[in-house]
């Protein structure tokens, strides 16, 4: 499958067929607003550099299409009924990665039900391209199960049925219809190992929810790459999750704290094994500036995947030797 449109017109016009970046969000939902305005700015930011001198942009260049979906109601709707029977107010124990809250196994059939249902109209439409967007470091095991699950009807619909859903009128038409269908799960730890490695970095220090070291760890095996993990030192971890909590809450005076351990743990880390060493927030809330801006890395990724630019980083971070971003993907006609 190619998601490639990098022959563009005299106008500057990319060549080829749009694409729907479908975005999978509510992890949280600020945080996946933020993502869904930094991918449109590097969309802007690639099409500007291939556009005659004197063009102005309009949004009429883009061949990415969006659509933003977040229904927790749904996705949690398991864990908010417990806490409605035990009359308990809302803690950590509600999010995906924190201690006693749900895993991304527990949440992804239904994850995949709101993929799956949100394709319905572009497809319909004629959209023959789409790119399943978590942004979120600690749901891309989520990601890699539902490539897998969508790559047939039959696995389709045995995903439905682990969610209990219960199919609406043609769905089976449409599960058939997905087989024209080109469709991609791309990871944002397989993005960040991209920019690593063109960054010329030998070490990465993922900051995250619990887990994310595992996260990391898949994600570089999948990409055969020789990029060593660096883990927390002690205590670190909770001092990450303080740290997502204050940003969630938008604590001010937390938010301050929170920013001087990060960037206590970071400095320690790089002392202890150089300046190849990579600090990633590996979290959708992480917005402290401490480490590299994981989405910010995933969107520029997407980017330059779906209009198939791979060599062009004159406006990135990362200036050296080109690699397209690894897909998890599906049903390539």
């Amino acid at each position: 499958m190619s998601l490639k449109y990098s022959s563009f017109d005299g106008a500057g016009l990319p060549m080829g067929e749009p694409a729907l970046a479908l975005v999978l969000g509510d992890f949280g939902r600020d945080a996946a607003l933020r993502f869904g305005a930094v991918l449109a700015a590097a969309e802007r930011a690639f099409i500007q550099r291939h556009l005659p001198a004197d063009a102005p942009f309009f949004d009429e260049h883009r061949r990415l299409t969006l659509t933003l979906v977040g229904d927790l109601p749904y996705v949690k709707q398991e864990w908010l009924a417990s806490y409605a029977r035990q009359s308990k107010p809302l803690d950590e124990a509600i999010l995906v990665g924190f201690p006693g809250g749900p895993s991304p196994e527990q949440v992804q059939a239904r994850l995949g039900v709101l993929a799956l249902e949100a394709m319905r109209g572009p497809v319909g439409r004629g959209c023959r391209r789409v790119l399943v967007l978590l942004p979120c470091n600690t749901l891309a095991p989520v990601a890699w199960g539902l490539a897998t699950s969508f790559r047939s009807p039959r696995s389709i619909q045995r995903l439905l049925a682990a969610a209990d859903w219960h199919t609406r009128e043609n769905t089976q038409a449409f599960i058939q219809q997905l087989s024209g269908v080109a469709l991609s799960f791309p990871t944002v730890p397989e993005a960040v190992i991209q920019r690593a490695e063109r960054e010329g970095a030998t070490h990465l220090l993922p900051m995250g929810t619990e887990g994310i070291a595992q996260t990391y760890r898949q994600a570089l095996s999948r990409q055969h790459s020789a990029l060593e993990l660096v883990g927390l030192p002690p205590g670190g971890q909770d001092q990450v999750l303080r740290a997502i909590q204050a940003a969630i809450a938008a604590d001010g005076e937390a938010r301050d704290e929170a920013r001087r351990a990060l960037e206590e743990l970071t400095s320690r880390s790089r002392v202890a094994h150089g300046p190849g060493l990579l600090a990633i927030e590996a979290c959708t809330d992480l917005d402290y500036g401490v480490g590299l801006d994981s989405n910010a890395i995933y969107a520029e990724e997407i980017v330059r995947l779906a209009y198939g630019d791979p060599a062009d980083t004159s406006q990135s971070p990362s200036r050296s030797r080109s690699s397209s971003l690894s897909l998890s993907k599906v049903n390539s006609p």
